[in-house]
């Protein structure tokens, strides 16, 4: 098994991505989107000073961004990359509101196995300020369906703060999961279709055994 680990911080595992613009958060976008936030981890970039307008430019590896097994293509990727420069950002500050995309632009030469992303400072702030992280394996974010890593990153969340064990309700998970939050209402329905899926893939692909048990 591949022991390379990707860094990726708690508020990004736990926190919708705002996506008012309604691009659909697909799992070539999320792939993108976590290997973004750990190669900024990687190289410790710092959070921009107050009122910056300067861009933050990182270099990453065009592996990284689709995923070990994902196709060859870059057009494919480029596809991504415009969707996550669709996706909006927006917050308060001080009384001032901002907005912003999760990426402010990329570039490449045509057959290169590397991509240059540009961000904004916001976009660098909503990366990198988190206070805790979460160690994963990098091959099981690759390989894991939407749903399966999504639980995936939680279990390595609650891993990393030596929890063996834990409580949530059904709107809770459905929740920290990212699932519309008029999806699987019933118990049954969310078992059946996301949850027992789920823990099969991950106990089947990663080194640890996840287990349920539904309380009355």
């Amino acid at each position: 098994m591949n022991n390379d680990l990707m860094t990726i911080q708690s508020s990004l595992i736990n926190k919708k991505a705002a996506a008012s613009s309604g691009v659909q958060l697909t799992k070539a976008v999320e792939t993108a989107f976590y290997a973004i936030a750990a190669e900024l981890d990687r190289l410790h970039i710092p959070l921009p000073p107050p009122d910056s307008d300067r861009l933050t430019t990182i270099t990453i590896s065009t592996t990284r961004l689709k995923g070990a097994n994902a196709r060859d293509d870059n057009r494919h990727l480029k596809k991504v990359l415009f969707k996550l420069r669709a996706i909006e950002l927006e917050g308060e500050k001080d009384g001032r509101i901002w907005g912003d995309g999760v990426i402010a632009g990329f570039e490449y030469e045509k057959y290169s196995s590397f991509i240059t992303i540009k961000l904004t400072p916001k976009a660098v702030e909503m990366f990198r300020s988190a206070k805790t992280y979460a160690k994963v394996e990098a091959n099981l974010i690759y390989s894991l369906d939407r749903n399966a890593r999504k639980l995936y990153l939680l279990l390595a969340d609650k891993a990393r703060l030596n929890n063996l064990e834990w409580i949530y309700t059904l709107d809770d998970l459905r929740d920290a999961m990212g699932l519309p939050e008029s999806s699987y209402k019933r118990w049954d329905n969310f078992k059946n279709v996301v949850l027992s899926p789920s823990i099969k893939k991950i106990n089947k692909t990663s080194p640890v055994i996840v287990d349920m048990e539904p309380l009355r």
